[in-house]
C-alpha cells in the first residue's frame, strides 16, 4: 500500500507520515549523525512526490533533529559532545526534580506498567535487540512523569530527550550500562513505592552518571 493511500484511510496528512517513518530511522541509528537527506530518494523510498518530503524535513528542522544548509541541502542533526553534555546536566536536573515530586505522590504512579516496561527492557536487553533498548527506556522515563501536573516541565523534558536522542542511543552499546540500567530502574522504582524522595534522587543521579559514563565511552566525538 502507497502512502498516498494511507493517508486516505487514517486521514493523517502525508506529510506527518512520512515524518514519523523518517524519524524511525534516524533514531534507528541507520543514518548517523551529519547524513545527507536527499529529497528525490526518500519520494522513490516512500513512493510519494516531493512536497511531502520537503514539508516533513521542515518539520523535522523545526524539531531540532535535522539542519537545513543552503545550496547543500537538508542533513540530519549532530551535537558536539559539548552541546550534548549540556543538555544532559539540565535534563539531570528535571528529573532528579520531577522523581521527587513523584515520590510524593507515588499513589499517581502505575507501578504495575512500570515494572513491565522494564521486564520488556531486560527481555529485549536478553534478544540483544539494542535497537530498541533505547526507546523502550523513553516509554519507562515517560511513563514516571506523565501524571504530573506540570506540563509545561514534562514538555520540556521530553523536547530535550528528542533533541539528544540519536547521540544519546550510543549509550546502549556500553556493556556496563547495559548491565545496570534495569537494576537502576528497579531500585528507582523501589524508591517511589516507599515514598522516600531522598532516595529516588540519588538514585536518578547514579542513574545519570551511569548514563553519563556510557556516552562518553561510546562516542567517537571530541570535546569543542
Amino acid at each position: 500500500m502507497h502512502l498516498a493511500d494511507i493517508e486516505k484511510i487514517s486521514e493523517v496528512p502525508l506529510s506527518s507520515i512520512v515524518e514519523n517513518k523518517i524519524k524511525k530511522i534516524i533514531f534507528s541509528g541507520d543514518l548517523p549523525p551529519r547524513s545527507h537527506l536527499n529529497i528525490d530518494d526518500f519520494a522513490r523510498r516512500f513512493k510519494c512526490s516531493k512536497t511531502p518530503i520537503r514539508e516533513a524535513f521542515k518539520k523535522l528542522v523545526a524539531e531540532n533533529l535535522v539542519v537545513y544548509v543552503p545550496k547543500s541541502g537538508y542533513f540530519i542533526k549532530s551535537l558536539s559532545m559539548q552541546e550534548y553534555l549540556k543538555r544532559y546536566e539540565l535534563q539531570e536536573l528535571l528529573e532528579t526534580h520531577l522523581i521527587k515530586k513523584m515520590a510524593e505522590i507515588p499513589r499517581y504512579l502505575d507501578f504495575n506498567k512500570l515494572y513491565q516496561i522494564n521486564d520488556n527492557i531486560r527481555s529485549l536487553i536478553d534478544a540483544n535487540m539494542m535497537t530498541f533498548v533505547g526507546d523502550e527506556n523513553d516509554v519507562f522515563h515517560i511513563t514516571l512523569y506523565e501524571k504530573y501536573q506540570n506540563d509545561y516541565i514534562f514538555a520540556t523534558l521530553k523536547r530535550i530527550w528528542n533533541e539528544v536522542k540519536i547521540q544519546r542511543n550510543l549509550m546502549f552499546i556500553y556493556p556496563q550500562f547495559i548491565g545496570v540500567i534495569v537494576k537502576e530502574h528497579q531500585t528507582i522504582l523501589d524508591a517511589l513505592r516507599k515514598g522516600n524522595a531522598d532516595d529516588a534522587e540519588k538514585v536518578m543521579r547514579q542513574h545519570y552518571a551511569s548514563g553519563r559514563e556510557a556516552i562518553l565511552y561510546s562516542s567517537k566525538w571530541e570535546l569543542s
